[in-house]
């Protein structure tokens, strides 16, 4: 069985640091990425409302004021596989005798506004904060590694690649990270349109 994850190294990657300062900083940052976030509308009570005694709650409704949310974590947009390879391979082989090296491989993807799709049709009660945001699977985040804190590292180092600090896509190129066999290898061993690298199974050995 081939390993569901990609295990490439793209171009643009920065490597993942040593120091453990460095390390603790990058996962801070992927865990509070924009990414693993989406906005949420909610009526609440005008600023400046004493709410220290009950008689705030009578206020009229259609005085409360719309105000808006970041809602959403990492651990709501990843799935967790925790696996044992053969460390030559870094798959899941048949023989069983041969996976012996423990490995945390994640996937991962941003929120998807549902309202956002053309021609979709709403659900009978319309959309809201609970209904029009579902998770999605960007297989160009797909990493493992043998610990969970190198895991985090690598998705950072590609979360980095492909989003902008805001959550929204950087302008990287897809080009054919979804099918290998129409990579085309660089003179620097990474396929000159999706980026990552790419090595030939025929010449995996040489």
């Amino acid at each position: 069985m081939d390993n569901p994850l990609n295990p490439r190294t793209h171009r643009d990657q920065k490597p993942i640091p040593t120091d453990p300062a460095e390390r603790r900083a990058r996962i801070i940052w992927l865990l509070e990425h924009k990414i693993w976030t989406h906005p949420v509308t909610i009526k609440m009570p005008p600023k400046g409302l004493d709410t220290r005694n009950a008689g705030w709650l009578n206020t009229p409704k259609d005085h409360w004021e719309e105000r808006t949310f970041d809602y959403g974590s990492l651990q709501e947009c990843w799935s967790v596989d925790l696996v044992y390879v053969n460390p030559a391979t870094e798959r899941i082989e048949n023989d069983t005798n041969l996976n012996t090296a423990f490995r945390v491989w994640l996937e991962g993807g941003p929120w998807h506004d549902y309202t956002d799709d053309v021609g979709g049709l709403a659900p009978k009660e319309g959309w809201n904060n609970y209904n029009r945001w579902g998770h999605t699977h960007d297989p160009r985040l797909d990493c493992g590694a043998p610990t969970m804190e190198e895991a985090l590292l690598k998705l950072a180092s590609l979360v980095e690649v492909f989003y902008n600090e805001d959550g929204t896509p950087a302008d990287v190129g897809n080009g054919c990270v979804f099918e290998e066999s129409a990579c085309e290898t660089d003179s620097d061993g990474f396929c000159k349109k999706c980026g990552f690298w790419y090595e030939d199974e025929e010449n995996a050995d040489d």
